[in-house]
């Protein structure tokens, strides 16, 4: 990663899922980056993917950040969350921010082999 801060969106052809990290601290523009991504991969693939979020290398995260991201998880359009990774505070965080969204279908998990069980795919 060439940044201190930022993140990736990509989609999975192999699992046929969507991909998602943030690294550093989670800013505006970062959280404004994610919603450019997730859009352009609706667009591409539909709506109701399942997403793989990886959080290993993220720190923290701005108010406005956590607010941007709790309105993209609360679009119908976006399918459930497996969080892998992060330290309790970023799941704390998180945690809140995806009940300030009111999504129920999100899980953390300590490593993707369980989150892709989870979200019902095979490699």
């Amino acid at each position: 990663m060439t940044d201190e801060n930022g993140h990736k969106c990509w989609w999975d052809e192999e699992l046929g899922i969507a991909r998602g990290m943030a690294y550093g601290e989670l800013t505006l523009d970062t959280a404004i980056g994610i919603q450019r991504d997730v859009d352009m991969i609706i667009k591409d693939h539909g709506e109701g993917n399942v997403w793989l979020i990886d959080l290993n290398n993220m720190k923290k995260a701005t108010s406005q950040a956590r607010k941007k991201i709790s309105e993209l998880s609360s679009d119908p359009r976006v399918g459930k969350y497996a969080f892998v990774g992060a330290s309790m505070f970023v799941r704390t965080i998180f945690n809140f921010m995806m009940a300030a969204a009111r999504k129920s279908n999100v899980k953390h998990f300590s490593n993707e082999e369980e989150a892709l069980r989870w979200l019902n795919v095979s490699d």
